[in-house]
């Protein structure tokens, strides 16, 4: 059994280090391909043209080829590359599916990806197939990269003043009005509006000269569910809310989604 185990871990390291003496460098495992240089004349250790590279499957066989100056990993089945100054995708079989003919992407979230004509700024978006998606009443870009709390991960829009704003169950919220990918606007929401979540929205208007706010429920589509009735108000977490009703004391409770109340939560 001894002899068995040393057998398997010498067939593992011979086939490592072939791997390794086949191409010049691998790069990390992403989506299923493994990025390999398999071609590129040096200078002072830099890679110029003409560069080859390589994907690899978990066999270690080569799915395709490609020269290009740069590609990136794959990511949900779609991968950056970069032929001269030109930007384009291709798919895991090495095909374009965008041209490499854009001076500037981002990269894909939720099948849309920003383009632009000029090698400083976004144009348009467009989605997998080269579709132009729409554009926005104010001028952004798209990243699923963006520094700050809360925009991480996901599909986001940058405006002119590089604040970003993040799709949520399909729509996005820019001061009150929600957007579809589109870029047409769906709705209005009087008031101020958190975004759609659970498949409800939470929003506040002053109902008084002191400006006090007072909380209420539409669905993502628009419709009122519950008027502005509450004094605090959380969030649906899936089907249920804490809201909070001021009188001697103010008392929280936990409702569904028709205002039921479900339990009494605390008071203050």
């Amino acid at each position: 059994m001894k002899k068995l185990n040393l057998i398997v871990l010498a067939i593992l390291v011979f086939n490592s280090f072939q791997v390794w003496a086949t191409y010049i460098h691998q790069f990390e495992t992403s989506d299923g391909l493994t990025k390999v240089l398999i071609k590129a004349d040096t200078v002072n250790q830099l890679f110029i043209k003409p560069t080859v590279y390589g994907f690899i499957d978990n066999n270690n066989k080569v799915v395709f080829e490609i020269e290009c100056d740069y590609v990136g990993n794959f990511h949900n089945g779609v991968a950056k590359v970069k032929k001269g100054s030109k930007f384009g995708f291709i798919n895991k079989e090495g095909k374009f599916i965008i041209e490499a003919k854009y001076n500037t992407v981002s990269d894909f979230s939720e099948g849309l990806v920003a383009v632009g004509d000029s090698s400083d700024q976004f144009d348009k978006i467009v989605d997998i197939n080269n579709k132009v998606i729409g554009t926005f009443e104010k001028k952004i870009i798209l990243s699923n990269r963006v520094s700050g709390e809360g925009l991480q991960n996901g599909l986001v829009l940058i405006t002119e003043d590089n604040f970003g704003y993040k799709f949520s169950e399909g729509l996005i919220n820019i001061e009150n009005k929600f957007y579809e990918k589109s870029g047409k606007i769906k709705f209005n929401i009087p008031g101020n509006s958190k975004d759609c979540k659970n498949g409800m929205i939470l929003f506040s208007v002053n109902i008084n000269e002191n400006g006090d706010p007072k909380y209420g429920y539409c669905d993502c589509q628009g419709k009122p569910l519950l008027s502005p009735q509450y004094d605090v108000a959380y969030d649906f977490s899936v089907d249920r809310a804490i809201v909070g009703k001021k009188g001697k004391n103010l008392k929280f409770f936990e409702i569904n989604k028709t205002g039921k109340i479900l339990r009494f939560v605390s008071q203050k």
